[in-house]
Formats: C-alpha cells, sequence, structure tokens
C-alpha cells in the first residue's frame, strides 16, 4: 500500500512533528480534504517499515515503562486527556487559519 493510499482511505491524518531526539514538537489532526496537494506523497511513496523502525522501538520502550505504572482507567484518563490536547490544538489551528483566510480575503 502507498502512503497516498493510506491517507486515501482514512477520513483525517494524524500529524506528529518529531524533533532530531524523537520529541514531538506538535501534533494535530487534519480531515484530509483539508491536506494541500503539495503535501500528499507521491504515489510511488511506501512505508518502509526499517526506516521508521528506530523511533518506534524508542516509542515502544516510553510507552511500555508508562503502562507499568498505570492500572486500567488511569491509562483511559491519559489517553483522554491527550485527545483533549490534540483537539484543543486542532482548535486553535483552525481558528489561526480563518483569521488568516479572512485576512488574505480582505487584502
Amino acid at each position: 500500500m502507498t502512503l497516498l493510499q493510506l491517507i486515501q482511505e482514512n477520513s483525517f491524518v494524524y500529524f506528529v512533528d518529531l524533533d532530531t531526539n524523537i520529541e514531538e514538537i506538535n501534533a494535530f489532526i487534519c480531515p484530509k480534504q483539508k491536506i494541500p496537494t503539495d503535501y500528499l506523497p507521491s504515489e510511488k511513496s511506501y512505508f518502509k517499515e526499517k526506516q521508521y523502525e528506530k523511533y518506534a522501538m524508542a516509542l515502544k520502550k516510553e510507552l511500555q515503562r508508562e503502562i507499568k505504572h498505570l492500572k486500567e482507567n488511569q491509562i483511559l484518563e491519559v489517553l483522554l486527556k491527550e485527545v483533549v490536547t490534540i483537539k484543543n490544538n486542532q482548535v486553535r489551528q483552525d481558528l489561526l487559519l480563518s483569521s488568516i483566510l479572512s485576512t488574505i480575503n480582505s487584502l
């Protein structure tokens, strides 16, 4: 499956910006219809597990470490807080984009 097919088969894309230390810089959810065409991967782009293995293994270790210290309802609470944070970030980004578009349209 190509990366483009993966995007096209879902209603939204979850973008995560990481720094060189695999620390999250920014994360947001974007409906696939709002992704600019020039941001989409080519039809020849494929997900290569080995390319992301370092990041996936680091994330897996971090999650395992956190899960060991949490009970089931604590995990759900943490996940819910993450979803709320993501949603709040998305709302702020949508407001900013609307403001920018309004400014551009008024020029």
